[in-house]
């Protein structure tokens, strides 16, 4: 069908597809807040369980203490469990808004599904690696670059399997969806930064503050900055995947996307 061709997509049409998934996936972000805040309780948790740690090593005492304890032991196992929980709690995200707000339907994932999404990961750090290995010495410096690009597709064919809706194969995300694939990667950098930044920022403005201070800024930062980072992010994987001119209309994204109701 003509409106199904990826090549007649113009710049300026792309550019607003993703502003407004962008859009839609913090508007979709901060929804879940409200809708389903039990789900960002692991995440809260064991972010205030490292906060209790740095303030009780003294990591917030001044900037040498800071540089010093960063990478202490402790801290870093339990940074581990929360890089795990937060990616556990997005991806848990993505397929809730993916299976129309049931968050009963979101925790029964598909044994492939899981499969899928295991070896899609693998198979992106696996190429990236490769990419990287193989072209750097004839690119150099750039090499990083172009194996964070390369591995894309198979990252998009992962998280269409991980949503369970409108799969792609392999091939078609290399070629005919690639575009939904670039698409993908933008809307969730674009949850990055916001969150990010203040997690960075606050972790530098309390260094050397008084105790209750430290206290007071750690703690909303575990139970709001972070959880509502997680939440941007897998809300941005779902309204990312749903790009593209058979996806779900950004007004409904829960209705049946053209593919389907064909």
């Amino acid at each position: 069908m003509m409106h199904n061709d990826p090549t007649r997509r113009t710049i300026s049409g792309l550019t607003q597809e993703i502003g407004l998934r962008i859009i839609h996936s913090y508007r979709l972000g901060l929804q879940v807040a409200w809708t389903i805040p039990a789900v960002l309780a692991s995440v809260a948790i064991i972010e205030l369980i490292q906060h209790v740690v740095e303030i009780r090593i003294g990591m917030f005492d001044s900037l040498s203490a800071a540089k010093h304890l960063q990478h202490a032991a402790i801290r870093s196992y339990i940074g581990l469990s929360k890089v795990f929980a937060l990616w556990l709690t997005a991806l848990l995200i993505a397929r809730f808004w993916a299976n129309g707000r049931s968050l009963r339907q979101a925790l029964r994932v598909p044994s492939q599904a899981a499969i899928r999404l295991i070896a899609g990961i693998a198979g992106t750090m696996a190429l990236s690696s490769a990419v990287a290995t193989t072209l750097e010495p004839i690119f150099g410096a750039s090499s990083a670059t172009l194996s964070a690009i390369v591995p894309i597709p198979i990252l998009f064919w992962a998280v269409g399997s991980w949503l369970d809706q409108d799969r792609v194969t392999l091939v078609e995300a290399f070629t005919t969806r690639l575009i939904d694939a670039l698409i993908l990667v933008i809307v969730f950098a674009a949850s990055i930064p916001v969150m990010q930044g203040i997690n960075i920022v606050i972790h530098k403005a309390v260094i050397g503050q008084s105790v209750a201070t430290i206290w007071l800024s750690m703690t909303i930062d575990a139970l709001l900055v972070v959880p509502l980072g997680a939440a941007l992010h897998g809300s941005a994987l779902f309204s990312g995947y749903r790009a593209g001119p058979d996806r779900r209309p950004l007004t409904n994204p829960m209705a049946p996307s053209r593919r389907e109701e064909q």
